[in-house]
């Protein structure tokens, strides 16, 4: 994992978002690595509780634009239509 730290102690996952340096701005590396954090804490039996950070003096600043740099387009008269996401757990 880049973006993320995980800790798993006395039944207690510490997730940490690691990005200091940026205020730990939110990317979509990251939300992959938190995903996939997700999914191994769900599957591990020991972890009773999911506790989330950030490193440094900010927990998130949101979304880092700079990661969409190139991704986005100009806006066009056709209807984008998003898709909820499905998680193999509660929220």
């Amino acid at each position: 994992m880049q973006e993320i730290k995980l800790e798993i102690e006395d039944h207690v996952a510490l997730v940490t978002l690691n990005k200091p340096d940026k205020h730990n701005a939110y990317t979509m590396l990251m939300s992959k690595e938190l995903s996939d954090v997700m999914r191994l804490c769900e599957a591990d039996d020991d972890v009773r509780a999911i506790v989330i950070t950030g490193a440094g003096e900010s927990f998130c600043v949101g979304l880092d634009l700079s990661d969409l740099s190139g991704k986005i387009s100009a806006p066009s008269e056709e209807k984008v239509v998003f898709e909820p996401r499905t998680y193999p757990f509660e929220i």
